[in-house]
């Protein structure tokens, strides 16, 4: 998740909106992003209640331009680029972000999904509207106030959401720090595979046991580090994000779901079946090696993950309490084995 603010210089709003009117969004990318926009409506409401009622708008990166779609207004810096079918009127301009980018972010006052293309992203047409789905996630977080809840928190008191996130000094060197996420992943992955209701609970317990020492060493390190309320967070918001995609791929992948003619017709169409299978299926082990798979910011995504597959299986009602003020991962995973 990263949100910034983008500042385009005079001089080259003027060069790129001339430049505009002369580009245009081609079919194959338009499919691409009308089955991003097809998988979220049909699958999003299935994991999250109500979720399908955002719709993010998409800043999509080409090779050489950015084209903005399903804005409701004029974009400064922006030429018409027509448009296309569902996704209506396309703006574009020549393009400022990364090839690769993947994120939730601010353009012109106005929050959208920025993805480059899936040539880019090194990803498969499959994957990068699972990928698209996971940044949409995020704007349902923020519509249903994600951003005052990690506020609240008070990381960077007064600064929006954004590069902060990226950038945050934590402990990632710290050999304790890691092996206090893999204990909690490791604990986590048993919790949620677990079949019998008891060992569950135990496992999760114990987890918790983990966590309240994870907590104290990241306090150690001084008041104002806010290393622990940055793990909460991250938690919080990529870790769920993660647990999000690979539910709507596990849907994607069932025979009820049925996508897009148009994306079904690409070359390279494998469907989503083989994604899961390639790409999905086994990623609930990241959860068991957190802290080991990786050891950086990526932990917070397993980590924040095996949680909330925990609480599947421990109390299923807690996405009724997710975005309540004050209520983070830790103290769901407490209430659910009172």
């Amino acid at each position: 998740m990263l949100q910034a603010r983008i500042v385009i210089p005079l001089a080259a709003i003027l060069l790129h909106s001339a430049k505009a009117a002369d580009s245009r969004l081609g079919p194959r990318e338009v499919a691409l992003i009308e089955e991003a926009y097809h998988l979220w409506s049909t699958q999003a409401d299935r994991i999250w209640p109500g979720a399908s009622g955002v719709r993010a708008p998409i800043v999509y990166v080409g090779q050489n331009d950015e084209y903005a779609i399903g804005f409701t207004q004029p974009l400064s810096g922006f030429g018409n680029a027509g448009s296309a079918g569902k996704l209506g009127t396309i703006q574009v301009r020549q393009r400022r972000l990364p090839p690769e980018v993947s994120a939730f972010l601010e353009v012109e006052g106005v929050k959208a999904v920025a993805m480059g293309r899936p040539e880019a992203r090194g990803q498969s047409p499959e994957a990068w509207v699972l990928t698209a789905c996971h940044e949409m996630f995020h704007a349902w977080q923020d519509a249903r106030g994600g951003s005052a809840k990690i506020d609240s928190l008070g990381i960077q008191p007064g600064a929006p959401a954004g590069s902060w996130q990226l950038s945050f000094p934590f402990p990632y060197s710290s050999a304790g720090i890691m092996r206090l996420i893999h204990v909690q992943g490791h604990l986590l992955w048993l919790a949620s595979t677990a079949s019998d209701p008891d060992e569950a609970k135990y496992n999760a317990g114990t987890a918790l046991d983990g966590v309240r020492v994870y907590h104290s060493l990241l306090d150690a390190a001084g008041p104002n580090s806010k290393a622990k309320e940055y793990s909460i967070m991250q938690e919080w918001t990529e870790g769920v994000a993660s647990y999000t995609e690979f539910r709507i791929a596990r849907a994607a992948a069932m025979p009820a779901y049925r996508p897009t003619a148009a994306f079904t017709a690409f070359p390279d169409f494998r469907g989503y079946p083989d994604t899961w299978k390639a790409d999905y299926q086994n990623r609930p082990y990241l959860v068991k090696h957190a802290g080991r798979a990786a050891k950086d910011r990526t932990a917070f995504y397993h980590l924040g993950m095996g949680k909330a597959m925990a609480l599947d299986a421990l109390m299923p009602g807690w996405k009724q309490k997710y975005l309540a003020p004050g209520v983070w991962l830790d103290d769901l995973l407490a209430e659910a084995i009172r």
